[in-house]
């Protein structure tokens, strides 16, 4: 029986996630309240049995959304699938949202921080 792309798309991003994380089966399914067998066969489409209308065995919305809680994703972050070079950027889009949303912003431009004249003098040596 064939994979679906969604099932493994699945299967891809809860590894990922899981080994970022630094969990493993059991502490995912301590922590969303997913039976392990079920995760295991979430991470192993392959192994799902079909259906009695021959399709194939998919993940419930409801036991994605909390693997997602679970994770701290997004649930379209576990069933989007990414190559390589897809998952490379969103990691850095990730890693520059948190450093951005550190930053202190206010709705009012004039209010945020202004280059001192000493940064603009340095800006104008480096593009002379």
């Amino acid at each position: 029986m064939k994979t679906s792309p969604l099932n493994q798309a699945l299967a891809d991003n809860l590894a990922y996630h899981m080994e970022k994380r630094g969990l493993t089966q059991m502490a995912l399914a301590k922590k969303c309240g997913i039976g392990q067998t079920t995760i295991s066969l979430y991470l192993n489409p392959e192994r799902r049995k079909q259906g009695k209308d021959a399709k194939p065995g998919s993940a419930k919305l409801t036991e994605v959304e909390m693997l997602a809680n679970a994770l701290d994703v997004e649930p379209w972050e576990l069933v989007r699938p990414l190559d390589g070079i897809q998952r490379l950027v969103y990691e850095r889009i990730e890693e520059a949202y948190k450093a951005l949303s550190k930053q202190p912003l206010t709705s009012n431009p004039s209010k945020q921080q202004q280059p001192t004249a000493e940064a603009n003098e340095k800006a104008k040596k480096q593009h002379a």
